[in-house]
């Protein structure tokens, strides 16, 4: 199982985390007040990092709830956190979740890494309180397809291949008896030199290695030209879409 797309301790990782954070942290919070969680909600974090979105739920739901983060590498964490959270270094895949217990299960961009991916996500619904909700943020990597760039294609084909479960999530919460299943995606047209493709280029910088090792024909020049086009103000492409879908689990 490789549940990080990049390990937390690479070299430059906690920048591109960061940078990440401020593209999606916000646009995760809109939806998070649209979720309308309760005050005193038990909350679970899946794949805390950084823990932007625990802080926020944790100010959310005020002193009489409580949000419990996980993450197989927690030295991103914050101290001291708020408190009424707390954050526990644990294998989503491996550990053994509490059934019933949670009002609110979020997780962000975590599932699509997994090669367990449909286990966890039956583990992270039996979590669920009755009348609970689940909110996932998952990217879908049908928009590489139109893209106009041969290169970012051909970069980001063997990734890709990976990325396409997040289309089917309302489906699958239905047939896992969730209700009230809503779905917004959102795939962004970016213009090279902005931080979303700064964001790209990196994680494309940071995994040559491994991309090589799964298409010998992934040259360095290849895939130097491909950077370079994400560093191309004149560039425009769509890349990933983000799936933000949720589903609740019935009161009785």
């Amino acid at each position: 199982m490789k549940a990080y797309f990049v390990e937390n301790s690479a070299e430059g990782e906690a920048g591109r985390l960061a940078l990440r954070e401020s593209l999606e942290n916000p646009r995760s919070f809109t939806a998070l007040e649209q979720l309308n969680i309760p005050g005193c909600a038990r909350c679970l974090e899946v794949g805390c990092g950084r823990c932007g979105v625990l802080v926020w739920l944790s100010q959310h739901i005020g002193p009489t709830g409580s949000v419990v983060g996980l993450d197989i590498d927690t030295s991103l964490a914050p101290e001291p956190l708020p408190a009424n959270a707390r954050v526990l270094k644990s294998d989503v895949v491996t550990a053994e979740l509490p059934v019933d217990a949670f009002d609110f299960v979020h997780s962000r961009l975590v599932l699509m890494h997994l090669d367990e991916r449909d286990r966890v996500l039956e583990k992270l619904v039996g979590t669920l309180a009755p009348a609970g909700t689940l909110f996932l943020e998952e990217g879908d990597a049908f928009p590489l397809e139109a893209s106009r760039s041969e290169l970012l294609r051909r970069v980001w084909e063997q990734p890709a291949k990976r990325w396409r479960w997040a289309r089917a999530l309302p489906e699958r919460l239905q047939e896992m008896g969730l209700v009230d299943v809503r779905i917004d995606v959102e795939a962004p047209i970016f213009q090279g030199g902005s931080p979303r493709a700064q964001f790209y280029a990196s994680s494309i910088a940071t995994i040559r290695g491994r991309l090589q090792a799964r298409d010998a024909s992934l040259t360095d020049e290849l895939i130097d030209a491909a950077i370079a086009q994400l560093h191309d103000p004149t560039f425009w492409t769509p890349l990933v879409a983000m799936c933000r879908v949720s589903g609740r689990r019935p009161d009785r």
